[in-house]
Parts: structure tokens; sequence; C-alpha cells
């Protein structure tokens, strides 16, 4: 789970919202009426739940892809649909999600069987079904209060449960593309008037504080840094520079993860690059930041306590390369003679991430060890910052005519609200096109193709 939307607005009703999401990419969304916080209102999914908490939390309104639709329905018996729609094993469209409700048979009916989920809401119906269970139900508990007839009063019963279930059937329903708009908190806009002269910062300032961050974790000032946001805007090459310019050297002064790393490995590398003035750097390296076990590591290893005890649990023997044998005086010898990591150590380097998650994805507690330099910018920021660094964008292969092509067609793009992301990395493929003696036709054919298939935002990764 993620921290809660406090306000936004569905079916002209606004309502309270908490967001969760998995590891796939996907996302959902429990809704609560504002006033009505014991009955769920609905469930939203999404296959892109990094969009959606962008979005909603940029103030955007979001269409959800599906809305399983409850109005104060049970949500008890919906918790396994729900995991099995963030796991992947029900599809994310209304008919899959409406032929699970009915194999289920979540919201039973008269005679066990049930029934066809409707599309629409028809709140009359649902009042009158309402008005005539309340009724029935006072009638009840008059009957059984004078003693009359039993047989009369299990009868009434009975009818009472037929309609307690008619009006849970009536009360469901599965939409598409709903969409959710956050309705602006009073006690926030109070708070954002106090800075509304404050400007925005440009992509200059943010990457100076970037630099400033990561030099700060260079010179030991500081524990650790996180950067995130915006794929493909440059940021783990500046941040190589930054490393490199201060006489740093790989493998003996820092070391760089990318891509899958289990915690015993995480494990091994604090350990290796432990001294004052060595680094790690996790570069787009996810499993780290998201796996409980690799979070608690680097809440240790970023600590502010004096020291920074760092310790692997596990029963498990991590054994020593034998290239790696005699380079640390802390290595242990098990009962049969191999050298092994030992159980923990102090750490006193420091630690960089650099992820494309947004800042509010990330573990709390890795956010409120580091400094945090969030570099996600508008589409227009991007097309600026890539037209004044083109120049010196691979000027071997690509020139400046293609360039320039690149950054007229990139901007058409955006201005026609093109699904897609436009960075450095999409700015070099589509100039690289424009080197093509192909008629202009075909080669914009190509770049909406490869932009479409390449940088079109969908999933968790872009």
């Amino acid at each position: 789970m993620v921290p809660a939307i406090e306000a936004a607005e569905i079916d002209h009703n606004t309502s309270f919202i908490v967001l969760g999401y998995n590891n796939n990419g996907k996302g959902c969304a429990f809704v609560w009426s504002r006033g009505n916080t014991t009955s769920l209102y609905s469930i939203c999914f999404t296959n892109n739940f990094d969009e959606a908490f962008i979005a909603l939390n940029n103030g955007e309104t979001y269409k959800w892809d599906v809305e399983l639709q409850l109005k104060g329905a049970s949500i008890t018996r919906s918790i396994q649909l729900v995991a099995d729609v963030m796991a992947g094993r029900v599809a994310l469209n209304k008919a899959a999600l409406n032929k699970a409700v009915r194999d289920a048979q979540i919201w039973e009916s008269e005679e066990n069987e049930a029934l066809v989920l409707t599309e629409s809401k028809d709140d009359e119906v649902i009042a009158d079904l309402e008005r005539r269970k309340n009724n029935l139900y006072q009638r009840i508990r008059d009957w059984k209060a004078s003693n009359k007839d039993p047989k009369k009063v299990k009868e009434m019963e009975d009818e009472y449960e037929r309609l307690k279930a008619e009006l849970a059937d009536a009360r469901v329903a599965v939409r598409n593309n709903v969409p959710v708009t956050p309705v602006a908190d009073p006690a926030v806009q109070k708070m954002e008037a106090r800075f509304e002269e404050e400007t925005r910062a440009t992509p200059e300032e943010r990457f100076s504080d970037m630099e400033s961050y990561i030099t700060n974790v260079i010179l030991g000032l500081d524990a650790s840094a996180l950067v995130c946001g915006a794929p493909g805007v440059g940021k783990t090459y500046r941040i190589m520079q930054l490393i490199k310019k201060e006489g740093k050297v790989r493998g003996r002064d820092y070391e760089v993860i990318k891509g899958k790393c289990t915690p015993m490995v995480l494990f091994q590398m604090l350990h290796d690059y432990q001294k004052k003035g060595q680094l790690l750097v996790i570069d787009d390296a996810d499993d780290i930041i998201t796996d409980e076990v690799s979070i608690n590591l680097i809440k240790a290893a970023t600590d502010s306590s004096d020291e920074r005890i760092v310790s692997y649990g596990s029963q498990v023997k991590i054994f020593v390369p034998e290239e790696k044998q005699g380079l640390f005086t802390d290595f242990e010898q098990d009962a049969q003679g191999r050298w092994v990591y030992p159980k923990n150590f102090e750490y006193e380097g420091g630690v960089i991430i650099i992820t494309n998650m947004n800042a509010g994805q990330i573990d709390t507690a890795i956010r409120s060890r580091a400094m945090i330099c969030d570099l996600n910018f508008t589409t227009a920021e991007v097309l600026d910052m890539v037209r004044q660094i083109s120049p010196h964008i691979a000027p071997e292969i690509l020139t400046p005519e293609c360039k320039e092509r690149a950054l007229k067609y990139l901007q058409s793009l955006a201005e026609s609200g093109a699904p897609m992301e436009i960075s450095i990395r999409s700015f070099i493929l589509v100039s690289k096109l424009y080197l093509s003696d192909a008629p202009e036709t075909a080669i914009e054919r190509r770049i909406r193709e490869q932009m479409k298939l390449k940088f079109a935002r969908g999933g968790k990764k872009y």
C-alpha cells in the first residue's frame, strides 16, 4: 500500500482512496465515499500504476482501466478476486472481470445462482430495494417482539435474505475507463498559497541540486542519495562523471549494481566497498529497493547512527570467492577451513540509488535516510533540455540537420498529445532514422512505430 488520496472525485462524488500496487506494474484503488468510510464504494484497477500515481499526485485526472463498483456491497468475498487481478491471474478487462465475479459467485442471488451484472447503476432501483429491506427488517422485529405467528416471521426472514442478495447484486457494476480526479485539500491549498510566488525549479537547477547531493556522498558528508524519475535524461551519465571527476576508480573505490541483485550479493557488495570514501551505486536495480531483506540492508548501511552495522541474519554461509581471499581481514574460516563472509560489519561508505521509479513508490525508511532529487520533467522541459545539449550528443554520428529534423518532429508529436516518453534516448533514435535517404513519409512512419513500441507509456518501466 502507498499513501492515500484524501479527496478525489468519482461519478461526481468526493471520495477517499487508498492505493495499492504490485511489482508487475498493476495497481488498484479502494474507493470510499467521503462521509461513509464503513462501506466500500468501488475498486479500480490499472495496468500502469506508475502513470496513475504520478497523474493523481500531480492533480490530474486519470482513467482507470476497469472499475468494480460495489456501492456498499461487502468486500470480504472479493479479496481473492483483487489478489487474482493484481497477480495477473485474471485479465484486467471488463469481460474477464465479469466472468471472474460470476465464476467465484461472489454475489449470490436466489437459489445460489449468480445474476448477470448490470453495466450501469440504477439509483432508484437500489433505493427502492433498500427501503423494502429496511421496512421488512422493522416488521420482523415488531412481529418477534409481539410473539406473532413464527411461521410468518420465518417467511419474512427468508424474504429479507432474498432482498439482501438482490440489493447486493444491484449494487455491483463493472465499468471501463473510469475517470478519477483529485480534489484539492483546503489545508494543502492554504499551505501552497504560502509558496505561490515560489518559481518551479528549472531542469538546470534540479541537476545542480543532484550534483550537490551526489558530491556530498562522494566526500562522505552524507551516507546516501536517491535520484529518481525521468527515464532517459542522463541521470546515470552525469552521476558517473561526478564520481570519476573525484578520481574514483571502479573496482577499487566504487562499484555499480545494475539489474537483478539478490540480498546476499548486496550484502557482499556493501562489505567489499565498506570503507570511508568508497561507494556503491545501485542503478536501475529495483529489486533491491522493493525487496524487504534488501531494504533492511540499505537501511542499516545508511543509518544516521555513529556506527552503521550491517548484518546478514541468514544461517546460509556466504563463501568468499578464491580471487578475494586475503583481501579483507574480517573474512572467517568455517569448520571445514573454507573462507566465509562475516555475519556483520561496520559500513562507512556511501550509497547512491538511481531509479526510474517515483519517489512515492520507494520505502519511506530509504527516503528518510537519503538526500532526494526528483528529476521528473514536463515534456516541454525535456524538449528544451535536449535542444540545449543536442550539439554535444553523438556528434561523430549524428549531423546537425538530422538532429534539427528530429527535434521538429518530436515537438509535433508532443503537441499532438501522443502518449509517449520523449527523452535523450528517443531523440537519438529519431535522429538516426533521419540519417536515412528514405522518403519523409517512410521515415515518419518508422518514427511513430518505434516510438510506440519503445517509448509508449505503459507498464512499470519505459
